[in-house]
């Protein structure tokens, strides 16, 4: 039997750059912490004046860094962790954990599955439709109720915190209580409009680009990025003022499926034409959806004063239409880390527990030089380590990332692990990864029981626009082009410590910083 516990951080909200540190104290008892997790209440404001409702997405960019575009777990936002028993000290304290955490998840989760999983992460992953589902807004599709600013929570699961959070009786009772420290990346994050699917440009509708008589009964379903296929109907123009509930848009286009429908009530969309034979341009300040009415998967749409009155027999050209560019592109939001909790599911029927409890925990350790073709340095490995992470954190977002390096020989007690170098690129191209860096892996991966699932070794991009690729005739979703490579190893324990030669070969002078994770075993007696 299990009860929810919901312990709240001795500091408050909001938290910011300046304010991320977190103390929570665990009270005597057994927990599950496996099923357990930090939840961080975020809003994600419109402070902007806007003529419809913005759907907000989350990116993360180290600071001073640049968007990559690419995917970062939720457990991103926890940069170090410490675990803390009062009769027994510190159990864990893992530095740079973030880095940690969002390389090993490359290896733990395919792709596809973190894609089934990116609804409830901060970092939104494009749909096949490339469109997106935002956390922080209560999304309308159906009627005039408009798509209003919602809370959400951000879910980091303690095993993605401290190595004892993957335990499913973890006994901080005979601890005599615990305390958890965390520090958190906030600052790092922004939040931008991500009502467009690719966040930015304008769609242009297929086909021909001028429309005699009248516009396309379906023009606003070019802002799928041409998933939807334009037909010829159009609408009769004769001084009608159109988009109202007397002559809504009826969009010629069914969807059997309502998580393929773009649209929402409160969306503001841009739309513009040049108007010909005298006909004035069409709108270019935009519109607000305010009611959308749905019968059987047929869409109609209204939007606030309409879409403008139109004579008969003109013309219009170069139609597009714009989901984000209400008020302008490149639009930020602010975010508010409101509160932090500790969600914990505490054991009610406890066993009684005592003897010797033995876990596996990270230290780490940064190099840094001056970038250089070679890197030679010595590290010093505690006897209780018995596997070796070694990561090439890159300055935009910490994915471990190495397109250069050619080469590696790693040495323990001046022994070659093995009797070449390892080669995992060549000048020019960086996807000839030998079959012995995949054997040290795999080997590694066991050793740690870190759950290896997948040798891809790929990044996933948040904002790949899986449809182009299925309507150049590809049938598979595009799961981010972007390598990346951790060298890991095992290595034996001893009684005394040990040391560690790294050695590395770069086609470039790329050669700069390394963080060396080494996995230790521990114990402590209950």
């Amino acid at each position: 039997m299990e009860r929810v516990i919901r312990i709240q951080s001795q500091q408050s909200g909001n938290f910011s750059g300046s304010n991320n540190i977190l103390d929570f104290n665990i009270p005597a008892g057994q927990y599950n912490m496996r099923d357990s997790y930090l939840e961080l209440l975020v809003s994600v404001p419109q402070s902007v004046s806007t003529s419809g409702v913005l759907l907000p997405v989350l990116q993360y960019a180290n600071t001073g860094q640049a968007y990559t575009g690419d995917y970062v777990p939720n457990s991103k936002w926890v940069k170090r962790s410490r675990l803390r028993s009062r009769q027994h000290g510190i159990l864990e304290e893992i530095q740079d954990n973030d880095i940690l955490r969002q390389n090993l998840l490359v290896y733990t989760h395919p792709a596809l599955e973190t894609r089934d999983e990116g609804h409830n992460s901060a970092s939104q992953i494009h749909n096949y439709n490339g469109q997106i589902s935002s956390l922080w807004r209560d999304v309308r599709q159906d009627g005039a109720v408009a798509t209003s600013e919602i809370n959400a929570p951000i879910n980091i699961p303690m095993s993605q915190i401290c190595e004892l959070g993957k335990m499913s009786n973890l006994p901080v009772d005979t601890m005599g209580g615990a305390m958890l420290n965390l520090e958190l990346n906030v600052s790092e994050w922004k939040g931008v409009d991500g009502t467009d699917n690719d966040q930015g440009g304008d769609e242009i509708l297929p086909g021909a680009t001028s429309y005699a008589g009248g516009f396309k009964t379906d023009l606003l379903t070019g802002v799928v990025k041409d998933n939807f296929t334009c037909a010829d109907t159009a609408i009769p123009m004769g001084s009608t003022t159109y988009g109202t509930a007397a002559n809504p848009v009826v969009l010629t286009k069914s969807f059997g499926d309502a998580a393929d429908f773009p649209y929402y009530t409160g969306q503001g969309l841009i739309i513009q034409a040049t108007g010909g034979s005298a006909e004035p341009n069409l709108i270019d300040t935009g519109k607000k959806i305010s009611k959308i009415n749905e019968v059987g998967g047929n869409y109609t749409l209204e939007f606030e004063g309409g879409l403008g009155t139109f004579n008969a027999a003109h013309t219009m050209s170069g139609i597009t239409i714009s989901g984000n560019r209400i008020p302008q592109a490149g639009t930020t939001f602010a975010i508010n880390v409101i509160t932090a909790n500790l969600v914990l599911k505490q054991i009610k029927q406890p066993v009684r527990v005592g003897g010797a409890l033995s876990y596996t925990s990270w230290e780490s350790e940064r190099f840094s030089q001056s970038a250089n073709s070679n890197l030679q340095q010595t590290f010093r490995l505690p006897g209780n380590c018995m596997n070796v992470l070694i990561m090439f954190p890159r300055a935009t977002d910490g994915y471990s990332q190495q397109s250069t390096l050619l080469d590696y020989r790693v040495r323990i007690n001046n022994i070659d692990i093995t009797n070449r170098a390892v080669v995992v690129g060549q000048t020019g191209g960086h996807n000839n990864k030998s079959a012995i860096h995949t054997d040290l892996l795999t080997a590694s991966f066991r050793q740690g029981s870190l759950g290896l699932r997948t040798l891809s070794e790929t990044i996933i991009q948040a904002d790949t626009d899986d449809i182009i690729l299925q309507q150049q005739g590809q049938t598979t979703w595009d799961t981010g082009d972007e390598d990346m490579i951790m060298l890991a190893f095992p290595v034996n324990e001893t009684q005394n410590q040990k040391f560690l030669e790294v050695i590395l070969n770069d086609s470039g002078n790329n050669l700069s910083e390394i963080i060396v994770y080494k996995q230790v075993i521990r114990e402590v007696m209950l």
